[in-house]
């Protein structure tokens, strides 16, 4: 519930949106190279928003619209070469990696982008979101 919370006072602009899944991962900087912040990754039926609360810098909020979406994939960041899942856009690539199951995380947030952008109601993949599905995880 506190993650819920924290989703609902902080990134407000996703309010009123259907919560799908929320994800721990890690936002990278633009060169992919250092990982700037660890937060969540929270789905909604109509974006990704990212969520680090500040402790000793500042909050940082990252709302990626699925409409300004143009592709999205796995890709490698880091030194190391993690996986991270690339939300690409007309202006910038967000990525995010170091998530526990970064192939389930991928096939989840590829699903509700896909629905998005197919223009299926909102209610049709509200319906879907149970335990057993295997792309919706909480």
């Amino acid at each position: 519930m506190l993650m819920t919370h924290r989703f609902d006072s902080i990134a407000c602009v996703c309010v009123g949106r259907v919560r799908m899944a929320a994800y721990f991962c890690t936002f990278y900087n633009k060169d992919k190279t250092l990982g700037r912040d660890k937060g969540h990754l929270y789905l909604t039926n109509a974006s990704a928003c990212f969520l680090h609360l500040g402790t000793v810098r500042a909050d940082v909020k990252v709302i990626i619209p699925f409409a300004d979406v143009t592709k999205l994939e796995k890709a490698s960041v880091g030194f190391r070469g993690r996986t991270s899942i690339d939300f690409h856009t007309a202006a910038k690539v967000y990525s995010f990696a170091g998530f526990e199951d970064v192939d389930t995380a991928f096939a989840s947030i590829h699903k509700l982008w896909s629905w998005f952008c197919s223009g299926e109601s909102t209610a049709s993949l509200a319906a879907t979101k149970t335990s057993a599905n295997p792309y919706i995880h909480q």
